[in-house]
């Protein structure tokens, strides 16, 4: 293997065959959990169950879940120095290649609050998050993405709905349409909410498709959602999963679609489930899986994440993944 890292200028990427480069955002996270989301009169008191801290983020999420599993992985992500050392800590517990991360030397982290209740559900709070964009100079000097899935999430594709942010994502598209890899798409709110046509301009060069519910029913601007997972078949993306909360997964190809229930097991909070799906079904994809079965996997790491607080509160691995689905 050569040698890579990041210079602070730009990626470098070595010449490496990774199972899976994750381009995404990495934050670090405040936990609290509430019995049930508040609506607040003046001087309400909430009780409050418990408060944690940790590191998560879309990207963050997808490496170290696809890595406990057993991917050869790496991260590319935007990381403000007051944040590096708990995010290097992490990805080296999980065994994820942190060497491709790109400092932010000036801009801070943003705060992220996440209120959780005991059904699971949770809102988040969150400062400006501009110190975890990508922008032309970060990418400029990227020659390659080397892996046989580069996964790509909603924050990198745009979210902010900045220019600078948009121009650094088409050219990371370009580089892993470049590289011959396999592109994951994972979609998110604020991308399909803000720029909606240039969500359905990138779609159709994804090889798998991420969306939740809200976003797949607010893209495709369908009545249902098998009708949403249809169209964006029908947009030439090879493979969608829809993710349907404590309803499972929706996921399709041109030949089947398929709805998998959610596994039933105790829920701390739902935070970082849809990343769980993600993870797991392109481990499930490496392996040479189809579709249905393959996300079957990504349905069971989901379910382990939501037994823990935070995006990465659940203590699991692969023998967890496993028996689960022996389970099942």
């Amino acid at each position: 293997m050569s040698s890579s890292g990041s210079t602070g200028t730009g990626l470098i990427v070595c010449d490496h065959l990774y199972d899976l480069i994750v381009v995404g955002v990495t934050c670090t996270e405040e936990i609290i959990a509430v019995p049930s989301l508040p609506a607040l009169d003046s001087h309400g008191e909430v009780e409050i169950r418990g408060r944690w801290r940790g590191v998560g983020g879309n990207g963050l999420n997808v490496a170290v879940h696809a890595a406990r599993l057993g991917a050869d992985a790496a991260l590319i992500s935007k990381i403000p120095r007051n944040i590096w050392p708990e995010v290097t800590a992490a990805l080296k517990n999980s065994g994820v290649d942190a060497s491709l991360l790109v400092p932010e030397y000036d801009l801070p982290a943003p705060d992220v609050m996440l209120v959780t209740d005991d059904q699971g559900e949770y809102c988040v709070f969150v400062s400006d998050r501009t110190g975890l964009a990508f922008f032309p100079e970060d990418v400029d000097h990227e020659t390659g993405l080397p892996a046989r899935y580069v996964h790509i999430d909603g924050f990198t594709l745009g979210a902010l709905d900045l220019e600078p942010q948009a121009e650094a994502a088409c050219r990371l598209l370009d580089l892993a349409s470049g590289s011959g890899t396999a592109l994951s798409v994972d979609l998110n709110r604020a991308i399909c909410d803000k720029q909606p046509e240039r969500v359905r301009r990138v779609v159709p060069h994804a090889d798998v498709l991420f969306a939740n519910a809200y976003e797949a029913l607010a893209l495709t601007e369908a009545s249902t959602l098998e009708e949403a997972v249809f169209i964006l078949v029908d947009w030439g993306v090879p493979a969608v999963v829809v993710k349907n909360g404590s309803a499972g997964l929706i996921c399709a190809t041109r030949q089947r679609l398929d709805c998998l229930p959610a596994f039933d097991l105790p829920v701390a909070d739902s935070v970082g489930a849809g990343d769980g799906v993600a993870a797991g079904t392109l481990w499930g994809l490496l392996r040479g899986l189809d579709l249905h079965d393959a996300a079957g996997i990504g349905a069971a790491v989901a379910a382990l994440v939501c037994t823990g607080h935070g995006s990465q509160g659940a203590d699991f691995d692969r023998a967890d993944v496993d028996r689960l689905l022996d389970q099942a």
